[in-house]
């Protein structure tokens, strides 16, 4: 069973090793390992600012199994908010990617934040695939070091 829960400090472990996990890393717009010190502060600020940003531990059958966040983007008009997760290899490939996205998308309108967007690395084929599922669209492609990003956006 998938279900989706506040994040706590008590899973500041559990999101350290998601958030170093290779190939989350690689398709981050921060590639480079996070230090526990730094990883605290930013759960520590992630968890406190529940005006602009709530942070969701994915669960599986009652473990932990991914991170999926809603992230207010400030001054833009109209309104948005950018959702995100990553996954435990483990249960990559499952299908739980996209019913994942629509739930965020209930907790965004709920909130009140806005449009729903995303921004993918373009050579992360399972996540475009997983977001043009949740009725995504792509509406701009941003170049970076990386590679190629798209910005994505939802259909009303």
């Amino acid at each position: 069973m998938l279900t989706l829960r506040p994040a706590r400090h008590e899973d500041a472990r559990f999101l350290l090793a998601l958030r170093n996990e290779p190939a989350v890393r690689e398709n981050s717009r921060q590639p480079r390992v996070i230090n526990a010190a730094r990883h605290q502060r930013w759960l520590r600020e992630a968890l406190a600012d529940q005006a602009n940003r709530r942070l969701y531990v994915i669960e599986v059958d009652g473990l932990p199994a991914g991170m999926a966040r809603l992230d207010r983007v400030p001054n833009r008009l109209p309104r948005e908010a950018e959702l995100s997760l990553a996954l435990m290899p483990k249960i990559r490939g499952l299908g739980l990617s996209h019913p994942v996205i629509f739930e965020l998308v209930g907790y965004l309108q709920a909130l009140g934040w806005g449009r729903a967007t995303a921004t993918v690395r373009a050579a992360n084929l399972p996540s475009v695939a997983a977001f043009t599922r949740a009725e995504f669209v792509v509406r701009s492609l941003e170049r970076g070091a990386r590679g190629p990003w798209l910005r994505m956006e939802r259909r009303p």
